[in-house]
């Protein structure tokens, strides 16, 4: 039996003509690319450059190392908005908006007077203003109450740490 050649790569250091040894990217290694290079002095000397690599991968906010498990843009193809830009994450979970598409409402659902833009048109009750409400009223409230409680209580038992709410 003829015994396998092993592949030689090169490595991927700007202007390096030497062969990659098995040191690899670690930011790389995460997002799933394969980029080896010969020594950690030549990975020190072309990280300016090889750092590029991983915009294609990973979310385009600063610090910003583990917002999806496979550090992607999102599937909408939408993209990011950091709604906390000066909070210091300390670990590698990120927020990461939209998260998901916007759906539209269909048309035999009413829609409230602040779903185009957002003002709701009407004067809300003030800081110290109570509504009393009438016997009718009181009935419905409880009943809103009641239902509140139950989807709060059934969703509790679906969503556990780590799972989309997404599906609940």
């Amino acid at each position: 039996m003829a015994a396998e050649v092993p592949i030689k790569k090169a490595c991927m250091g700007v202007d390096c003509p030497n062969e990659a040894g098995s040191l690899q990217c670690p930011t790389c290694l995460k997002i799933g690319k394969q980029s080896t290079f010969c020594a950690q002095d030549c990975f020190k000397r072309s990280w300016a450059e090889h750092k590029i690599v991983h915009k294609a991968g990973m979310p385009r906010f600063p610090s910003s190392s583990g917002c999806t498990k496979a550090n992607q843009l999102p599937a909408s193809g939408g993209t990011l908005h950091n709604p906390f830009p000066s909070f210091k994450f300390t670990g590698s979970l990120r927020p990461v908006y939209p998260l998901s598409p916007k759906r539209p409402v269909p048309a035999h659902i009413t829609k409230p007077p602040w779903h185009e833009d957002g003002d709701p048109k009407y004067k809300l009750f003030g800081k110290n203003k109570i509504a009393i409400l009438d016997k009718a009223g009181q009935d419905a409230m409880r009943k809103v109450c009641r239902l509140s409680r139950e989807v709060l209580d059934v969703i509790g038992r679906e969503v556990k740490p780590g799972s989309a709410t997404m599906p609940v």
